[in-house]
């Protein structure tokens, strides 16, 4: 029985090092694994959703945080569209933009 809690004490203390690491890459080093070439491919993503053509997105972003954030200004085509691609811990790699030409609806 004590071989089983001193088991279980370590198995525990590794998994709570794991997450331990993990979080302070994150917030320490700004290191959450999202490359250039996957945070562009998010924005390709949504510029094809948008039916507009993809050659209007640089190859390099303008703005990155570490490996955390990556920020593309896709103009070209009468459109002006600013799209950061976050990645973090919890959340995952998530897209948003702004879209400067959008009109508001009444």
């Amino acid at each position: 029985m004590k071989k089983l809690i001193y088991t279980a004490l370590i198995v525990a203390a590794l998994i709570t090092s794991m997450f331990g690491w993990a979080i302070y890459q994150e917030v320490a080093h700004n290191e959450c694994g999202l490359s250039k070439e996957r945070a562009r491919q998010s924005a390709l993503a949504q510029i094809h959703r948008m039916n507009l053509p993809s050659q209007h997105l640089p190859i390099e972003p303008d703005y990155s945080v570490g490996s955390c954030s990556h920020s593309f200004r896709y103009e070209g085509e009468g459109e002006k569209i600013d799209f950061v691609i976050l990645s973090t811990w919890l959340h995952g790699v998530k897209a948003s933009y702004w879209d400067y030409n959008r009109k508001s609806k009444p």
